[in-house]
């Protein structure tokens, strides 16, 4: 049986990751809008995607580059988000 757009469109999980998805675009423009308030108007934004980066591989990098107690910069960023795709 073939589900119609409309109501795949309106399964509350799409719904919530739309909502999600927008609201973590929004993120680092208010982030480096509220850091950078006398500096003036915020010009760019990087926003990086680790597709396929999950914390074990962070983690064999970190190990590989820096040791098994060192810092990567990636570390040092305020948020990290984690997805899960069925």
């Amino acid at each position: 049986m073939q589900v119609k757009k409309q109501e795949r469109d309106k399964c509350p999980m799409k719904i919530l990751l739309k909502i999600f998805l927008s609201l973590l675009l929004l993120m680092p423009y208010e982030m480096a809008y509220s850091l950078n308030k006398e500096a003036g108007e915020v010009r760019n934004i990087i926003f990086l995607i680790g597709d396929g980066m999950g914390i074990g591989q962070i983690s064999v990098f970190r190990v590989q580059k820096t040791g098994a107690f060192g810092e990567l910069a990636v570390d040092k960023m305020p948020v990290t988000g984690l997805m899960k795709v069925h």
